[in-house]
Formats: C-alpha cells, structure tokens, sequence
C-alpha cells in the first residue's frame, strides 16, 4: 500500500464556474490510497471511521469467488484489503444501520460491519448485472440491474424484481431522495469498450408508482456514480473520467477530469470528502469538497 497526501496549493485545486443557481463546489485532492484491485465502489462509514471499498479484481460479468470488500481509515491508514471476502464482482455499496449492502452481480450480499462478516445473501433470479445501489431512509434497498433495465428493491426481507423497462438506459447509480430515487444511465448500444450508440441520462424515478422521466435539460453521459452534495447532483463519467456538478435545474460543470474509469462515488458529509475509485489505476481519491 502506498499513501499520497496533497493539500494543493490553491492553483492546483479544481474549481467549478459559476452557475445560475446554487452552490459552487470546488474539489481539493487529499489522500490517495493505493493497492486495490479494480475498485468500484466506496462507501464511507464516519460513525466507526471508514472507508469500504468493493474490488472487483476478476471479470466485472463473471461469478467467480475472487472480490472482496476492503476497509480502510480516511487517512489511508490501516487498509485491511481483504476485509470481507467470498464475493464475486462486488460493485456498488451503501450503509445503513450497521449493515453494509453489497451489489454483487448476482445478488443483493449484507454485511455485518461490526463483525466484518456476511449475514445475509438475497439472489436476483433474473439478474444480469447488479449495480447501484442506495437504502431509503424507511430501510427499503434499491439496486439497479445494469445489464438486465431492471431496479430490485428489498423490502422487509425479501428481494424483488421491482422495475422491468428497456427504456431505463442500462440504469447504474442510483440515489434515493424522499419518494424519488435518481437513476443515473449508461446509454443505450453497448459496445465491446463499453461505449454507446447513445449517451445515458438522469432519470427521476417515482417510488411510488415505478413511473420515470429524464431530468429536464439533465446533461448526457456514460454515467456511473451520483451523490448528493447540498442541493446539487455530482456524477461520475465512466468513459471520460470527468466528474460534474448538476443543479436543480440540470445545468451542469466539470468539477474534475480525472482517468478512465472512474466510477461509484461515496460523499462524507461530516468531512465534506467526495471519494472516488479509479478502477484501473487501482486506487482510491479523496477530495476535500468546499462551497
């Protein structure tokens, strides 16, 4: 493992122009942690002072035993790179309540964060590829099928094909909001580099009656994580590595340009840090985020 800490002077720190409404956020790096393997998600847990990070490390299609879930201190010390192991392409995370929802290709897998062990595994019956995921504040998980243009959803303990529609746009990240999840998209035509014929959107999906629509003036893209950073949307580009900033309204700015594959982002209120894995340079970033 190795650990870079940079307080860049304010020249170096990436900022954001100004927009019509809302905040201005600009991003500081401030550790990068080295020594995963093709991380995707990170999760962080200010309670017990964590960070988790899923590691794909195989075929992100192939159900093969080899991920696992890393642990580390927002410092970058103490990684435990095997913290939890027995997975198969783990991607998106989210925490709730002492438990650590994985989305694992194929399953919803739940870990005791306590005891760093597996309690719980879910099966999506249908499942292509499980992807994002987020918990609603009642508890309820949703999961996004990327592979599949399916949202699961586990309610009161038992997993359930939610939401079945071509016209999801390989949905990926998402991010539950009161009675609404956003759904961040891939794009339609997938091709082998994992490009598009067309760019994916926002999507504003009601979770009360399943019913969805882009948001108006959203910005397009091959779109991995979101997060919520006061009232604006921040979205990974998978393909450019080029985080933005989307308000309210979708107008839209480059936060960061960072590398290829740059995917599932965590947000830290309580630090104000974004974090964000660069699958293939194996590491994970934290920004400091000011507004």
């Amino acid at each position: 493992m190795s650990v870079r800490k940079a307080l860049l002077a304010t020249p170096l720190a990436l900022l954001i122009s100004s927009m019509s409404h809302g905040q201005t956020l600009a991003a500081t790096e401030a550790v990068t942690i080295s020594g995963f393997m093709q991380p995707e998600s990170a999760e962080p847990d200010p309670q017990n002072n964590y960070v988790y990070v899923s590691n794909i490390v195989g075929n992100p299609m192939e159900a093969d035993g080899v991920g696992y879930i890393s642990r580390v201190r927002p410092d970058g010390s103490e990684l435990e790179l095997k913290w939890v192991e027995g997975l198969d392409a783990p991607k998106g995370l989210a925490l709730f309540d002492g438990r650590l929802y994985v989305a694992d290709l194929h399953e919803l897998v739940v870990i005791d964060v306590h005891e760093g062990r597996i309690v719980a595994r879910y099966p999506a019956e249908q499942g292509q590829m499980l992807n994002g995921i987020d918990v609603a504040a009642d508890g309820t998980v949703y999961l996004s099928d990327f592979l599949g243009n399916s949202i699961y959803r586990l309610e009161q303990g038992a997993l359930e094909l939610w939401l079945h529609d071509d016209k999801l746009g390989t949905p990926n990240g998402i991010l539950a909001d009161g009675d609404q999840l956003k759904v961040v998209t891939w794009g339609v035509g997938i091709q082998q580099d994992f490009s598009t014929d067309q760019p994916g959107h926002i999507l504003n999906l009601s979770t009360k009656d399943g019913s969805f629509e882009p948001m108006p003036n959203g910005p397009a893209g091959n779109w991995d994580g979101v997060v919520q950073i006061g009232d604006s949307l921040v979205l990974s580009n998978w393909m450019t590595g080029e985080l933005y900033q989307v308000q309210p309204d979708g107008s839209a700015s480059r936060i960061l340009q960072l590398e290829k594959g740059s995917a599932d982002l965590g947000w830290d209120e309580d630090s104000n840090m974004l974090w964000v894995p660069e699958m293939w340079k194996d590491r994970l970033i934290g920004y400091r985020i000011s507004r």
